[in-house]
């Protein structure tokens, strides 16, 4: 007691907690999932550890990869959305974030001149490419999916005993999440 009086800050920091559900923490993880899609891909690509050449390759467009993902995400408005109430529309804009950035990859690839200097760094197998966008769609996809699974989950075992009122509320759309 002595000690929260002669310091009032550490009372403000007992009662902070740790928000887990923020936009830089969604970020962090978003970051997380592009880089083990990334690293996967090549995993699976190569069957293990690539040789030299394509291990440059791989970390020559790790940091390039995973900026350009999440701009184009931040661009996009995917950070704007709330996890726990993440739907199909939310989803089929989060395809379309990955899909720019793999069609980018893409073009890379299929148009960029072999005889160039920078060819072989930069053309990266299309079987990566693929492999990167699947892993990174699912690894997005499933994180928002388990977020509002947990929550859903929270919010059943705080309604058990509690009397349950039913409301209808007709064309209150997101706003309607409120009540």
């Amino acid at each position: 007691r002595n000690i929260e009086r002669s310091t009032p800050g550490l009372r403000r920091m007992t009662k902070s907690r740790f928000e887990l559900y923020t936009r830089t923490n969604q970020i962090i993880v978003d970051g997380i999932i592009f880089t083990t899609s990334f690293a996967l891909a090549y995993a699976i690509r190569f069957e293990g550890l690539p040789e030299w050449n394509y291990f440059k390759q791989f970390l020559l467009w790790l940091p390039y990869l995973i900026a350009l993902r999440l701009y184009v995400s931040w661009k996009m408005g995917i950070y704007r959305f709330i996890w726990r109430y993440v739907s199909l529309a939310d989803a089929l804009a989060i395809t379309r974030s990955l899909a720019i950035v793999s069609g980018i990859l893409l073009s890379l690839r299929l148009f960029y001149p072999s005889g160039a200097v920078l060819a072989p760094r930069l053309k990266i197998s299309l079987t990566v490419i693929a492999l990167e966008f699947l892993i990174s769609l699912m690894g997005c996809l499933g994180a928002r999916a388990l977020r509002r699974v947990l929550y859903q989950r929270g919010e059943e075992n705080r309604s058990i005993g509690r009397e349950v009122r039913r409301l209808l509320l007709g064309g209150a759309g997101r706003a309607g999440l409120a009540v």
